[in-house]
């Protein structure tokens, strides 16, 4: 009998929101969910694509699911963008 086939990606969604950290500041931060397992992982602090790859990667050590990779397929809750910066003289 042959290997079972693993599925290299599952989908995932990410939440934006915002969170109390260890000191009681309410700080942005992410959550990613799995769309097969429902497996949540997070808070990770920001909402930069940093903060999502890095949910994502820490989605998938903790993930029961038989997927090698999440990918994010579904975002919810509001994404607060930083200001751009303005240009020294």
């Amino acid at each position: 009998m042959g290997k079972k086939k693993r599925r290299t990606k599952a989908p995932a969604r990410i939440h934006y929101g915002s969170a109390k950290n260890t000191d009681g500041d309410k700080q942005l931060c992410v959550w990613a969910i799995c769309e097969l397992s429902s497996n949540c992982f997070g808070p990770v602090w920001g909402h930069g694509q940093q903060s999502v790859t890095r949910a994502l990667a820490s989605l998938t050590k903790v993930c029961d699911c038989p997927a090698k990779f999440h990918n994010a397929r579904e975002f919810s809750g509001k994404r607060i963008k930083p200001k751009p910066k303005t240009p020294r003289r």
